[in-house]
């Protein structure tokens, strides 16, 4: 391996650590190696510790939270970053599990905002508790997304592959940027978020479907901050999930791979979404999907 052939990373305290490596060891790209993958870990180690987990929810949806942790630690077993769960007075009892009790319900953004408040990491991961994970996670995988975020110094990054997505031709790029004028531009959907940016986005009044829907949210994000998973990336998605919940009833999809994850017996505690509403559900997701390849600008 030809040194001059490595793209040697600019952190000062790396690269002089490097540079003692190459003059001790003139010659022998194996301490090289050695010395990008020291680099790599550190970064990791980094975004780890400045970056945390964030379950949004509230006392009327604790039904859902042991199939969200059961699944979370299902697949992800040794998710390093710190968890926390946002709601109202209930408490999830388990070790891995940091609860912020905000008291009593108020509107979705100011509940949000509270929890926001008692994150102490400068990043966040937001997700709901009605996203259950269904498969095995590659860390790797996960953390090159979030590498990318830090590299592009984003504001938000969606972690789903759901409308919107980015375009950036270039097939090696896991992520591309949005537009500031499209629906779903944002969302608390498994996405990161510099926490800084999204508390002061945050206005209080508005719900969930309004952030999401209506463009309001966020709308004075530099569209060069906003990022997606890019359409045209070759590579893996960095979560495969199931959406078990809609407006409080069981979304009929779900139901079967509740089942065989033995969750069956917590289908009691809600309706199943009806028929009628299951064919709409559909027919939007279909939508969605060709809104995705004809790169559809979908306006509020």
């Amino acid at each position: 391996m030809d040194s001059g052939s490595v793209n040697v990373p600019k952190d000062p305290f790396i690269t002089n650590c490097l540079g003692l490596i190459l003059v001790q060891n003139s010659g022998d790209s194996s301490q090289l190696k050695i010395g990008l993958l020291l680099y790599l870990y550190l970064k990791k180690l980094i975004m780890i510790e400045k970056t945390a987990l964030l379950v949004i929810s509230c006392d009327k949806y604790s039904d859902l939270w042991p199939i969200y942790f059961g699944s979370l630690f299902k697949f992800w077993p040794d998710c390093p970053l710190k968890i926390y769960l946002g709601s109202n007075y209930k408490i999830y009892d388990h070790k891995d599990v940091t609860m912020i009790n905000i008291g009593e319900d108020s509107d979705y953004s100011s509940n949000l905002a509270a929890m926001i408040s008692e994150v102490e990491e400068e990043y966040v991961v937001t997700t709901v508790e009605d996203i259950f994970i269904s498969a095995p996670v590659d860390e790797e995988l996960i953390f090159s997304y979030f590498q990318e975020f830090f590299d592009n110094k984003a504001a938000y990054l969606k972690l789903l592959y759901t409308f919107p997505v980015g375009y950036d031709k270039n097939a090696s790029k896991r992520t591309a940027s949005l537009p500031g004028d499209v629906r779903y531009r944002l969302g608390m959907g498994t996405s990161l978020w510099n926490k800084k940016i999204l508390k002061k986005s945050l206005v209080p009044g508005m719900s969930a479907w309004v952030m999401e829907k209506e463009g309001e949210f966020g709308s004075d994000i530099p569209a060069g901050d906003v990022y997606t998973i890019n359409y045209h990336f070759s590579g893996g998605h960095p979560f495969q999930y199931v959406h078990g919940v809609i407006k409080g009833a069981w979304i009929r999809g779900a139901v079967p791979w509740l089942e065989r994850q033995g969750y069956g017996d917590k289908l009691q505690n809600r309706p199943i979404m009806s028929r009628s509403s299951t064919l709409y559900f559909w027919m939007f997701r279909i939508l969605m999907a060709i809104f995705r390849k004809i790169d559809f600008k979908w306006k509020p």
